[in-house]
């Protein structure tokens, strides 16, 4: 073998070499590239489980929200309610009161009739 064929030998050597290297590169690209598209997908689906887990959140807040409102309007109306029947008890207790001092100062009329 001569120089020139053996320097062409290395040659095809090299490219072969070369060849093989960027195969497994391109190999090591796809993997990465569905392995990223996966990762998206997944990362996708991801959000979207939480976008909808958050407005049903916000779907109970707002409904809670609206109890809540709902609730204390009706807590003030039995305020005022239990405050007039606070008043009221004490109007009767006083009625009570004036009806008892009456009948205990009620003296039965006299009869100033006599038999024959």
């Amino acid at each position: 073998m001569d120089k020139s064929n053996k320097g062409d030998a290395q040659e095809i050597d090299q490219i072969k070499a070369i060849r093989n290297e960027l195969e497994c590169l391109k190999l090591n690209y796809d993997f990465l590239v569905s392995k990223l598209e996966a990762s998206s997908a997944n990362s996708s689906h991801h959000i979207d489980s939480l976008q909808k887990e958050n407005q049903v959140l916000k779907d109970k807040l707002e409904k809670l929200s609206s109890e809540h409102v709902t609730l204390q309007g009706t807590h003030m109306d039995l305020e005022k309610s239990y405050e007039k029947l606070v008043e009221s008890h004490a109007f009767l207790e006083v009625a009570h009161e004036v009806m008892v001092t009456m009948v205990k100062s009620y003296e039965p009329p006299t009869h100033t009739c006599t038999s024959s």
